[in-house]
């Protein structure tokens, strides 16, 4: 490779690396509107890690963060930290790692493609422009959620194995054993899909693994030693809170091996249905109800992406291809680690694998498009340009424009927190005791979150109509919902609104008096 196509090459991918990253914060504070309270869990305990060594509890560096009744993986946080530190505690700074990192996958999907296709020559290019667009990867890109950070691990390890074979280094063989062993502590799916991705690299390359000899054992027990937490973790049980409540193993509703072998089948099937990847994605599916996971109005794939993934599929079945089969056994796996859970439609979050491994089959799609119409390349890549074009601008349309005006209740991003904490933190001097009033999944963080000094801690409180007390002066943020709770003896008078994206009221602030 000459040097002027080097800089091409680096010029390009740097142009189709800033477009995701660009699709991955503009907005990023106020979209998706609201903060769920996972996100503001990470953000406050990187911030408190940042500043005391310990988590909100006083636990230092803990390998498991307990959080609303359940153990968290530590590398979301942990990773959240730096930019906490340059940003302060916000909803940018929290979500603005996951867009970082997710951002980041889109240059190691290139070097994965372009280092199992070479002689292909495009498939790194399709495969980072359309995980940089991909709508179910910029969707959890953009949360402070701990999802974005598996596949990255993932695909780093990957990427990082095959190099190992191609340049025969048994330095980017251990570094590959390390990340993948790292995803382990990102989000709970790693438990299934990380040993089924390191059992499909060393059995697709195991002639090549063997050939390490020494380095082949070493690797694996540098795996080991990295996963030695975790399974501590097992051991006593934190590893695994997740499960001890019984409503996520799949063991907790099929008792019988025939059921679960049904379900299972039923479930991993549903992920690969034309309604969750191209029609209704994971909002609108048959029997979900959340809107946390996906716009309306499309799919979790574009539809561009159908054609391509049915060339993509014949391609290979019928070439013997090791990379093909690496990128196809990536996709078989992705729907395990929600198969396996009591939940039976498809689960965006869960199959979060399935953000990058979908674009990397397009992509090899779209290059054997491209090899079989030379003819009209030309014309092929001017038409497709138009759709892909139309497709990105719809999905943005959706998700900027349409996706806040029915995503921020309780089902969706639950905002109002914020507002309700600014007003409380300004008024705070003229009362007694100030109360958030509503409908939320574990709203306490949100004191924690938006009052990090605790200036308001004796003050402001979780609550219900019920403490009102006339000897006291209270201020109350009333959720449109609790309304109705309200006593006729008891006037509330508001003095403030607080509305959601698409202007209907969701909090009244104000005090109660008795009639």
């Amino acid at each position: 490779m000459t040097h002027i196509n080097k800089y091409k090459v680096v010029i390009i991918l740097f142009l189709i690396t800033l477009v995701g990253f660009l699709l991955r914060i503009y907005k990023l504070e106020t979209v998706p509107s609201g903060f769920f309270c996972d996100e503001a869990a990470t953000g406050y305990n990187a911030y408190t890690i940042l500043k005391t060594g310990k988590d909100e509890y006083g636990k230092p560096f803990p390998v498991f963060f307990y959080s609303f009744g359940n153990n968290r993986l530590p590398l979301p946080i942990y990773m959240t930290v730096p930019f906490v530190a340059v940003f302060g505690l916000t909803e940018f700074s929290s979500r603005l790692a996951s867009a970082f990192f997710g951002t980041l996958t889109i240059p190691i999907v290139f070097i994965l493609l372009a280092t199992l296709f070479p002689i292909k020559g495009y498939t790194g290019y399709f495969g980072a422009l359309f995980l940089a667009i991909a709508p179910w990867h910029v969707h959890f890109s953009r949360t402070a959620h701990e999802y974005i950070y598996l596949p990255f691990f993932i695909i780093l390890g990957v990427t990082l194995f095959v190099l190992a074979i191609k340049k025969k280094s048994s330095w980017f063989l251990y570094a590959s054993f390390i990340s993948l062993a790292f995803g382990f502590y990102t989000y709970y799916p790693s438990y299934l899909v990380i040993p089924l991705t390191l059992g499909l690299i060393i059995i697709i390359y195991l002639k090549e693994f063997i050939a390490f000899r020494k380095h082949s054992l070493l690797a694996l027990l540098t795996f080991f030693l990295v996963s030695i937490p975790l399974i501590i973790g097992f051991y006593d049980g934190r590893a695994l809170t997740r499960w001890k409540g019984g409503n996520v193993s799949i063991l907790s509703e099929y008792k019988t091996p025939k059921e679960v072998v049904r379900k299972l089948s039923y479930s991993y099937i549903l992920n690969f249905s034309p309604i969750f990847l191209f029609t209704k994605g994971d909002i609108d599916f048959p029997g979900q109800f959340v809107t946390r996971h996906s716009v309306r109005g499309m799919g979790m794939l574009y539809w561009f992406e159908l054609p391509l993934i049915i060339l993509a599929l014949f391609h290979i079945l019928t070439k013997k291809d090791k990379g093909a089969y690496l990128i196809l056994g990536i996709l078989l796996i992705h729907p395990l680690s929600n198969a396996v859970t009591s939940t039976v439609n498809p689960y965006a979050p869960r199959s979060i694998l399935g953000s990058v491994a979908w674009p990397m089959i397009s992509a090899l799609g779209a290059t054997v498009a491209l090899d079989l119409s030379k003819k009209y390349k030309k014309i092929m890549v001017f038409g497709f340009s138009i759709i892909i074009s139309l497709s990105v601008y719809k999905y943005l349309y959706k998700y900027y424009k349409e996706y806040p005006l029915y995503s921020s209740d309780f089902w969706g991003w639950q905002a109002g927190p914020r507002e309700i904490m600014r007003i409380f933190l300004s008024e705070q001097n003229k009362y007694d005791e100030l109360f958030i009033v509503g409908n939320f999944n574990a709203p306490e963080i949100f004191l924690k979150f938006y009052d990090p000094y605790a200036t308001c801690k004796q003050k402001c409180k979780i609550g219900k109509i019920d403490n009102f007390d006339p000897g006291k002066k209270q201020l109350f943020a009333v959720g449109v919902d609790k309304l109705n709770d309200i006593p006729e003896n008891i006037n509330f008078t508001p003095t403030g609104v607080i509305y959601y994206p698409n202007n209907e009221p969701s909090f009244y602030i104000g005090e109660l008096h008795e009639r």
